[in-house]
């Protein structure tokens, strides 16, 4: 489980799921490894949209899966 103020390869990892859930172009590619208040927003904004309950601002299993069973359409 990820939460705001986490840091390290995890949070880059999601920070990077993210990113390529976008289709960010490769100079707006940056990733910090900290759970900062981009990293929130964006990944609740993804559990709204993906219909994922129960873990609001958090990165937590069903969260995971349901991101990773996400394909981009770039």
């Amino acid at each position: 489980m990820l939460r705001y103020g986490d840091s390290g390869p995890a949070v880059r990892r999601l920070q990077t799921l993210l990113l390529d859930l976008a289709c960010a172009p490769a100079r707006y590619r940056h990733t910090t490894g900290i759970f900062d208040d981009w990293t929130r927003s964006v990944l609740t904004s993804f559990q709204r949209g993906a219909g994922v309950h129960g873990e609001d601002d958090t990165y937590g299993p069903a969260t995971r899966a349901a991101l990773e069973a996400t394909v981009p359409h770039c």
